[in-house]
């Protein structure tokens, strides 16, 4: 028996509440355990593990850039799969492989099983994020932006629970086992909720109708009301959309985001050892970067619905950029100096929920996962190699300096292309 089966009320208000209501619920909790165990977790393991196989970082980061040339080269196809199957059998699979992948980490004894464990988590995780905002961007419409800002609040709430969870696990009974109940956690929770993101508003959204049907789109969260709109012909968003200048710009600008947030998420505990603080107390401070993160992600939610979502996404970029040339201006920090370069980080978060809300408005959802996918072919192109190099750099140098400032100039940058993105859907009058 599952153990969402043993949570019966959690179970019977999934059951009993509106369909789009059990979709956010159950994204905001998968999404909670997907950067919770693996984007923001997996750096509690990356000393230990290196130390336990006597790995440089360097060689500790290689199957990090092997896993963006995975996402590089399965986000497109899985985006068409989730398009075509719905996101509940996307999801249901990906929690299987992932949960493998981690039970299979637990055992490694040698360098080409890290490879391979690591490459198997990969592919399962890559169709967590695009499952759940998939869903999610079907049922919200007036309100995508606070729809999507809320599941993933998911992202920040994992964030700050799960990897101190993590590194008192690694302290008490050390990285192996953690690793495996991580895995057998995937299992028991991440596959029964999967079956909450099987409903869609329509069948025209899941791609099957005629050319120019009209749908009945759910209010936003599941409510009982409704209003009526039109579709473009199927494949005409597509097309209007990898035509677009904004689709490509936006796509380089979250590459630029994901050069430096690949490489941050996996040596965040380390960089945070350089800078003078104890590998113990950096597991707890990536707790408090994620609380920090919430509210942040809930209030750009809120004013993206209002005021334009590109040039909220740029403040926060730049405030960002902030973070990284303070972090890397002062020479060591304490809890507190550490405390305020993450909370100088943390705007960065609701980038991704932004625009992720942007795409939708911007280019529709007939095809959203499909786009999406394409779009993380550029972002994992563009970021295959930061998490090696950021290895290389600090056993070259000793520091992560050559990491900060570049990470910093490249965020700054993202910011500002986003800044001058359209807020309106490009070449189309669609009502949406």
């Amino acid at each position: 028996m599952s153990s969402i089966r043993r949570v019966p009320a959690l179970r019977r208000w999934l059951d009993g509440a509106p369909d789009g209501w059990s979709v956010m619920a159950a994204s905001l909790v998968v999404n909670a355990i997907s950067d919770g165990t693996w984007f923001y977790g997996f750096a509690v393991f990356f000393l230990p593990l290196s130390r336990d196989l006597a790995l440089s970082r360097a060689a500790t980061s290689f199957p990090f850039a092997v896993k963006a040339l995975i996402v590089a080269l399965l986000g497109p196809p899985t985006g068409v799969w989730i398009d075509r199957a719905g996101p509940a059998q996307i999801l249901r699979l990906s929690a299987v492989l992932a949960g493998l992948g981690y039970v299979l980490l637990s055992s490694i004894r040698g360098y080409g099983m890290f490879l391979g464990a690591i490459a198997l988590i990969t592919v399962g995780m890559l169709g967590f994020v695009p499952s759940t905002s998939a869903a999610v961007t079907r049922w919200a419409r007036r309100r995508r932006s606070l729809a999507v800002s809320i599941s993933h609040m998911g992202f920040t709430m994992g964030a700050a629970l799960i990897p101190p969870l993590l590194a008192l696990g690694v302290a008490t009974v050390g990285w192996r086992l953690t690793v495996l109940l991580v895995g057998l956690g995937l299992w028991g929770i991440v596959i029964p909720l999967s079956r909450y993101l099987s409903h869609a508003p329509s069948e025209t959204d899941r791609g099957s109708a005629a050319p120019t049907t009209e749908y009945a789109a759910t209010v936003p969260l599941g409510g009982s009301s409704q209003r009526r709109g039109r579709l473009e012909p199927d494949g005409r968003e597509m097309t209007l959309a990898l035509r677009s200048p904004a689709f490509w710009l936006m796509s380089f600008s979250l590459g630029l985001q994901g050069m430096v947030g690949t490489a941050a998420a996996l040596h965040m505990v380390a960089i945070m050892t350089w800078k003078g603080l104890p590998e113990s107390t950096a597991g707890y401070l990536i707790g408090f970067s994620a609380l920090a993160m919430t509210p942040m992600i809930l209030g750009a939610g809120f004013l993206g619905d209002r005021v334009d979502k590109g040039k909220l996404i740029g403040i926060a970029s730049l405030t960002r950029a902030l973070g990284w040339m303070t972090l890397g201006l002062w020479p060591t920090l304490d809890v507190s100096g550490m405390m305020l370069v993450l909370l100088l980080l943390a705007p960065g978060e609701s980038i991704w929920a932004l625009t992720f809300a942007l795409q939708a408005d911007l280019f529709g959802i007939r095809h959203y996962a499909t786009l999406r996918g394409i779009s993380s072919t550029v972002t994992s192109l563009m970021g295959c190699v930061t998490p090696w190099l950021a290895g290389w750099i600090y056993d070259t140098t000793g520091s992560y300096a050559w990491l900060v400032f570049p990470s910093g100039a490249a965020t700054a940058l993202a910011g500002v292309i986003m800044w001058y993105l359209p807020s309106r859907r490009p070449g189309a009058a669609v009502t949406v």
